[in-house]
């Protein structure tokens, strides 16, 4: 932890579109709302979204412009080769930070969130996964970003899967939240998913790190199911619960919430009376990760 002892979770899934970053982005407002400051970290330039969930774009006139991205800075790191600090002066850094926090659509006044937002470019990506210093240079951004902006909790948007943009929020977090749906494809993804990180610890994490000694994994592996209709409820608790270990635990099932289209509409659940029972499962998820701080 860093010196405020900020608390790092990671949202992950074995599959894309298990709602990880829409449920990412609801629980920093909710915790923003508690009077947390709270940071947010697309570590997806593959398949970014926070950026849009935001309302975050490079060119629009009518939304915020942002004027560096996590894509730049992982640019700068192969083209110095990792040699010397990214952004290190505090006026560049700031530049890549969005205050989603000044956005009334939001947060209300005087509620800090921020964001480090990506954007898809493929060159990037291709060169970020094949570079050996990638892992210890993300790890260096969570520190700048929680030392830079006094954060009390760090949520990582990770990449799909496991691959080398998904092990610095497997490696440095506190907690990993593991979002899958309801289909058979997702649980078994899923299953599979803790299997790899947990029961074949040891050679896995020699794998992972290679002679980093003594590396550790997150104190607590968190599963949330999502877009889960009524009639399966049951049978998806149930399953969560055979899941369940001193490492992992069965943690929140969100309501299906398919029907949102717009990122505006994801954070209205109190003008959107028929949504309003989601909004309060995401509500729930925020308490509980407060719960385990």
């Amino acid at each position: 932890m860093t010196q405020k002892e900020t608390r790092r979770i990671a949202f992950c899934s074995f599959k894309g579109g298990a709602g990880r970053t829409v449920a990412l982005a609801n629980v920093a407002v909710g915790l923003a709302k508690r009077g947390y400051v709270v940071g947010c970290i697309d570590l997806d330039i593959e398949s970014c979204g926070l950026n849009q969930v935001f309302g975050i774009t490079e060119v629009s006139p009518n939304r915020v412009v942002q004027t560096y991205f996590l894509n730049d800075y992982y640019w700068r790191l192969l083209e110095l080769g990792g040699t010397r600090p990214l952004f290190s002066e505090t006026k560049e850094f700031e530049s890549l930070i969005m205050d989603v926090g000044g956005n009334p659509k939001f947060a209300r006044e005087g509620e800090k969130i921020y964001l480090i937002p990506a954007l898809p470019q493929p060159k990037v990506t291709a060169a970020a996964l094949r570079n050996e210093n990638i892992k210890e240079c993300t790890a260096s951004l969570f520190r700048q970003f929680e030392s830079h902006k006094k954060l009390d909790y760090l949520l990582i948007d990770c990449r799909s899967g496991v691959s080398t943009l998904t092990l610095p929020g497997l490696r440095w977090s506190h907690e990993v939240l593991l979002f899958f749906r309801p289909g058979k494809q997702h649980r078994e993804g899923t299953k599979a998913m803790i299997n790899w990180l947990i029961h074949d610890r040891k050679s896995r994490l020699e794998q992972l790190y290679g002679d980093e000694k003594d590396p550790q994994l997150p104190e607590v592996f968190s599963l949330v199911a999502t877009a889960v209709p009524e009639e399966a409820k049951e049978d998806i608790l149930s399953w969560m619960r055979s899941m369940s270990s001193n490492e992992v635990r069965a943690l929140q099932i969100i309501r299906d919430y398919n029907k949102l289209r717009t990122a505006e509409e994801i954070f209205e659940w109190s003008t959107k009376p028929a949504c309003e029972s989601i909004g309060a499962d995401f509500d729930e998820l925020t308490s509980k990760i407060i719960s385990e701080k």
